[in-house]
């Protein structure tokens, strides 16, 4: 059996012990942004089944254009594309930077590593504008 199901397997074997008188929020944060809810000894699936889809919550109404139609969700400020573009903001500022022009998540991570500077810059503020403060966006937001 291969290791994912053995892990999944454990999951399902941890979760069924949980009283459910707890509430149990986890978040995912890749591409985009998903989250998943139990509660009452159940996983909270929603009406239409996409309960904890939280990449499209609007956190700043005068944000990006988002390809869901509403401007502003969080996954234009957290997520995997979004520090691509905070990376390549700061490779455009920085000289002596290994990264070059339509570099991969791999080699931004492999220069993150290395210490380089437009790496380590882009991630200091993915983790802290990125987050708290939504207008400084790369991705269209205004500033």
């Amino acid at each position: 059996m291969p290791a994912s199901w053995l892990n999944w397997l454990r999951f399902i074997r941890w979760i069924r012990q949980i009283p459910s008188s707890i509430l149990l929020l986890y978040i995912a944060v890749g591409q985009g942004i998903g989250a998943g809810v139990y509660t009452g000894g159940r996983l909270m699936q929603g009406t239409l089944g996409v309960a904890g889809e939280i990449g499209h919550t609007c956190i700043d109404i005068h944000g990006p254009q988002c390809e869901c139609g509403s401007r502003g969700c969080l996954t234009h400020y957290v997520s995997t594309p979004a520090f691509m573009l905070y990376a390549e903001e700061e490779r455009s500022c920085h000289s002596g930077t290994q990264l070059q022009p339509g570099f991969s998540r791999s080699e931004l991570f492999a220069a993150l590593a290395a210490g380089d500077s437009a790496a380590a810059a882009a991630q200091f503020l993915f983790s802290n504008t990125g987050l708290l403060d939504a207008p400084k966006n790369p991705m269209g937001a205004a500033s």
